[in-house]
């Protein structure tokens, strides 16, 4: 069986008069599953980390995570978390969705 890759996506509304709303999906590329949804007007690296954290309990880790290149993401915190767990990051090409 092959080791799971992840991405991490982006998504946002903007529910009208409401403020903007963000949306960072974890899915599993190999499986197609979508194993967490967060949702909030921000949602900085920590939170992406926790949601990793909690991942790893229920599924484990994966060997490389696929993201964009939102500052949550190029941030230090989550490249610092992702080296600790052996995690390679690959970022997109800017401009690709």
């Amino acid at each position: 069986m092959s080791a799971p890759r992840f991405a991490i996506t982006a998504m946002s509304a903007t529910p009208h008069p409401s403020p903007s709303v963000a949306l960072r999906a974890a899915l599993d590329e190999l499986a197609r599953e979508c194993l967490a949804i967060e949702v909030d007007t921000s949602l900085p690296a920590q939170r992406l980390v926790r949601v990793m954290e909690q991942l790893k309990t229920e599924r484990g880790l994966p060997n490389q995570v696929r993201v964009d290149n939102g500052p949550e993401l190029v941030s230090s915190t989550f490249a610092d978390w992702s080296e600790e767990h052996g995690i390679e990051v690959v970022y997109i090409q800017k401009g690709k969705p």
